[in-house]
């Protein structure tokens, strides 16, 4: 095979690749479960299994209460697989929300981590509660606990609420 030959076989092998990259474009690489959300446009409703993130300054755990100071004014919702879809909330709204629906937290207090970015000694440090009945008062907010597992007693700095209601 001389080398003219051999350029127009590489040229039209290149060719055919294209075309046929160009033809397959429209199709996607995998099937991907529909998220039922247009991009840039808030949605109303959260998600079904949602879990959630509340942030804030401070916690304390005493005996069976669980104080937050300095909690933001947003809580993070978000699901994972297959959705994996994310979104937030005022804390307001997600308290006030607390006994609604069938399977309301009222009615099946949900678990949760506390945990608390200490000093650099401590680093992180975690406990497992049930938490229910929350009071929120401005910026502090109260829940009562069952602690399941961990102890932060005497740790500060800055904490997340992680929520699972499952």
């Amino acid at each position: 095979m001389n080398f003219s030959t051999l350029t127009r076989a590489v040229v039209m092998a290149a060719g055919l690749a294209l075309a046929v990259s160009v033809a397959g474009a429209d199709e996607p690489a995998t099937q991907l479960v529909a998220v039922h959300k247009t991009m840039g446009k808030p949605m109303n409703r959260v998600p079904v299994t949602s879990l959630f993130v509340v942030n804030s300054d401070g916690a304390t755990l005493e005996g069976n209460k669980l104080t937050l100071t300095g909690v933001t004014g947003n809580v993070i919702v978000f699901d994972d697989r297959p959705v994996r879809a994310a979104s937030h909330q005022t804390t307001a709204r997600f308290i006030s929300r607390w006994g609604d629906g069938k399977d309301s937290f009222s009615k099946d207090p949900p678990n949760a981590t506390i945990s608390i970015l200490s000093s650099e000694k401590v680093g992180v440090v975690d406990a497992v509660v049930t938490i229910s009945n929350p009071k929120l008062d401005g910026t502090t907010l109260v829940f009562d606990v069952n602690v399941l597992e961990g102890n932060l007693k005497g740790l500060k700095g800055p904490a997340a609420l992680f929520i699972d209601p499952k």
